[in-house]
């Protein structure tokens, strides 16, 4: 007579808990990811407004009320109708970053931090000051707007950088510091009519390539 072999009740009720346990885990590293819209402090405090940092400054909707949470590296972060200055005092990480075209703040960075994942940087109006601290995304950057300045670290992209100009936008683009393309792909860099780019470009997979467009 074959013999039937059977795993242990304890065995297979420890897969059935781990399997359950891992779903359990994707399914909320899916749903968790959201968009925050910085609305500016409604419900903060004195202390917490223009602050990244504060939950009371970001809500869920384009113009609600604060205390929904600081956007992590799961979710987009908006900026858009509130037009106020915002601080970065840390290091700020989120999927993507979007300086709305409708903008009208400023966005200061100073010794903070930034990295986007695969929702990248784009800049459509208002003014980001960059400041000491390293910008980096793992996707691309795009300028259609605003002004970019300030920056005096590195900001690393792993995708394509595009500054070019939108209707009637003249975006600006001006740095001290260096601009790295680090993908391992082919990077295209583009530059429109009515734009303004001062910056150094390297290639950190291109030892020998370093020049700067003026």
């Amino acid at each position: 007579m074959d013999s039937v072999s059977r795993v242990p009740a304890g065995l297979l009720r420890f897969c059935v808990l781990f399997l359950a346990a891992i779903a359990l885990w994707s399914y909320a590293q899916t749903t968790h990811a959201a968009v925050y819209y910085y609305i500016g402090g409604t419900n903060a405090t004195v202390a917490k407004r223009g602050v990244w940092e504060s939950a009371d400054n970001w809500s869920t909707l384009p113009r609600g009320i604060g205390g929904g949470a600081v956007p992590t590296s799961a979710d987009t972060a908006v900026l858009s109708y509130s037009g106020t200055t915002v601080r970065i005092r840390s290091a700020a990480s989120v999927a993507g970053l979007l300086l709305a075209n409708n903008w009208t703040g400023s966005l200061l960075m100073g010794s903070g931090t930034l990295t986007a994942a695969a929702g990248g940087i784009r800049v459509g109006s208002g003014s980001f000051v960059a400041g000491t601290g390293l910008i980096q995304t793992s996707a691309g950057y795009t300028q259609t707007g605003g002004v970019v300045s300030g920056l005096q670290g590195t900001l690393s992209v792993s995708g394509s950088l595009s500054i070019t100009s939108v209707s009637n936008t003249s975006p600006t683009f001006t740095s001290t510091g260096t601009v790295v393309f680090s993908g391992n792909a082919t990077q295209t860099f583009t530059v429109g009519t009515r734009t303004r780019v001062r910056p150094i470009f390297t290639n950190s997979n291109c030892a020998d390539y370093c020049h700067r467009y003026w």
